[in-house]
């Protein structure tokens, strides 16, 4: 026996569609707020060694960080990040290739090296990028 869509069945599906896209919605609106400041944070077992601010660089450059267990080649290629090259055994710190969205991370857990784009989202958050 088949049972009839009744009008009110397809208004439930129809609401329940449209509060999936929320949090989708969420997310645009939090990378539109962003007041344009993107900051890279390469940090060695935790403790910060470089802050570069992406937005606003036009420059190429290749750097090394060295730890006690190896070494990792990072560029900074315009508003993009990432790990070019390392010594660690299985180089699964490269294959994101250069990042530059807040919240993305490229990790190198051998040499316990994390590279984490951050934005700042009002001025309060402007402290924090602050060098120390």
């Amino acid at each position: 026996m088949m049972k009839i869509i009744k009008k009110w069945d397809v208004i439930i599906i129809v609401l329940l569609v449209l509060i999936s896209f929320i949090p989708y919605g969420i997310f645009i609106y939090g990378e539109s707020s962003n007041n344009g400041e993107v900051y890279a944070i390469i940090s060695v077992d935790g403790k910060e060694q470089q802050r570069i601010r992406l937005d606003n660089n036009t420059t190429t450059k290749e750097f090394t960080v060295n730890t006690k267990d190896g070494y990792n080649i990072i560029k900074v290629e315009g508003n993009k990040i990432g790990v070019i090259d390392a010594d660690c055994p299985d180089k699964i710190c490269t294959l994101p290739g250069l990042v530059n969205r807040s919240g993305e991370r490229v990790v190198c857990l051998p040499h316990r090296v994390v590279i984490e784009i951050r934005g700042s989202k009002n001025t309060e958050d402007k402290e924090d990028f602050i060098s120390r």
